[in-house]
């Protein structure tokens, strides 16, 4: 005669065609049948799981060595990352896709553990970006996690003393510093005379 369902404990309801569910979480549907007699069927019931949200992205990272996010270092170019934070509410995280790049190269992949460690690289500056999967196949934005920047060769210095001449009857003299670096830049520099203590950083 006529088929019943409760869906989620809303009460029962006369079934007449497909019915649209879209509360995210578990839901459970009740059911049953009753024939032209009056007899009622035993109930029955399903129970599923609904997600259609995106999972939440790490809020921090670990490189497993010294090198601060962003900045140039002379250290640490063999980082082995870990992470933390990421999140889902409904059906729980799954994994991680990640891309680790620099300028002329580039890789992906994905992981189950929230780490990955790309190997020991050369100097350039390269980019971790992370994505994460829930259980139910919803995808993160991607997120840049970290930039890490390595620079292992030495700068190039030149100094000018009193415009170069080749002479001087002053003891006060005009010191003209130049440097070059192909990565990270010249920074500071300092100066002694032979055998004599250095001066501070300027």
């Amino acid at each position: 005669n006529y088929s019943q369902y409760d869906l989620n404990g809303s009460g029962w309801q006369i079934y007449s065609g497909p019915i649209t569910v879209s509360n995210n979480g578990t839901n459970t549907i009740q059911f049953r049948s009753v024939d032209n007699a009056g007899n009622t069927e035993s109930t029955k019931q399903i129970t599923f799981k609904i997600d259609t949200i995106q999972p939440s992205n790490p809020t921090s990272i670990n490189p497993g060595c010294t090198a601060t996010n962003g900045e140039w270092l002379n250290t640490c170019n063999d980082p082995s990352f870990t992470w933390s934070g990421a999140s889902d509410n409904a059906s729980g995280v799954a994994g991680y896709q990640y891309e680790w790049s620099s300028s002329s190269s580039g890789t992906t992949g994905y992981t189950t553990s929230a780490s990955y460690n790309p190997g020991a690289v050369g100097e350039g500056t390269y980019t971790l970006k992370i994505r994460v999967k829930d259980n139910a196949g919803n995808y993160s934005a991607w997120k840049t996690m970290f930039i890490l920047k390595y620079d292992g060769t030495i700068p190039t210095g030149n100094l000018i003393i009193n415009n170069d001449d080749p002479f001087t009857y002053k003891t006060l003299v005009t010191l003209s510093p130049s440097a070059s670096d192909n990565l990270s830049g010249p920074k500071l520099v300092r100066f002694r005379d032979r055998g004599e203590t250095w001066s501070n950083w300027q």
